[in-house]
């Protein structure tokens, strides 16, 4: 897994997600089991959920897709989605079986969207409760409070490896954003977000800037 995270954190930082990152497009040399390769990028449109639900051919595809993508879901696909996908394979990888299973697409869909995954260690009782809480970091429904980059997770799983003391340390304390993502809709508030980019723009220049906003949800009148 942490090969894994190392090489995704490769692609990331090059602007690549994979999109369709499952255990089948995970191949590992099975003389040495040191070279490792991900194979068949890149994820067909859902053009039509009810088409897709009769098709059991892309059950393997959900059973490792995140929520956000599988289009019922108001929010951008980013490397945050592969990370998700990258977390439900280490929970089969350690419990041999899924976070969720289902033969019905529509079923397991509503699962990953809604259900929350059982702790690791109900299925697999050797394993640690840092690795529970770092996978069901990765598996978390909403992405800001994943993990936000792979380069994050593979800091904290060299950790656990060369750490003595494997019982618990706190997570994520070197994960990083790499970006802001600005791509949100956010309508009546162009004027608002255009002042923001440019901030966001100043603080990358070493520029600091520190920002407090308020006022109710909706559209409203910028005072």
């Amino acid at each position: 897994i942490k090969d894994l995270a190392d090489t995704l954190s490769e692609l990331h930082q090059q602007g690549i997600i994979h999109k369709n990152l499952t255990a089948r497009n995970i191949f590992i040399n099975p003389q040495d089991h040191t070279q490792m390769r991900i194979n068949n990028f890149g994820l067909f449109y859902l053009l039509d959920l009810n088409d897709i639900f009769h098709r059991q051919s892309h059950v393997d595809f959900f059973t490792y897709t995140s929520p956000e993508q599988t289009g019922l879901l108001k929010r951008p696909v980013d490397n945050r989605s592969d990370l998700y996908s990258l977390g439900a394979i280490f929970y089969e990888l350690l419990c041999a079986q899924p976070p969720f299973e289902d033969q019905d697409i529509g079923r397991l869909i509503y699962k990953h969207l809604a259900f929350k995954p059982q702790k690791p260690s109900t299925f697999n009782p050797h394993i640690p409760p840092i690795i529970d809480e770092i996978i069901l970091k990765l598996l978390a429904k909403e992405p800001d409070s994943r993990y936000q980059s792979a380069a994050g997770l593979k800091e904290d799983l060299e950790f656990f490896i060369k750490s003595p003391d494997k019982s618990h340390f706190i997570i994520a304390l070197k994960d990083k954003i790499k970006r802001l993502n600005l791509q949100i809709k956010i309508l009546g508030r162009e004027v608002e977000l255009k002042w923001l980019k440019n901030l966001y723009e100043e603080a990358s220049l070493s520029n600091p800037r520190f920002v407090l906003a308020e006022g109710e949800l909706g559209i409203g009148k910028t005072k």
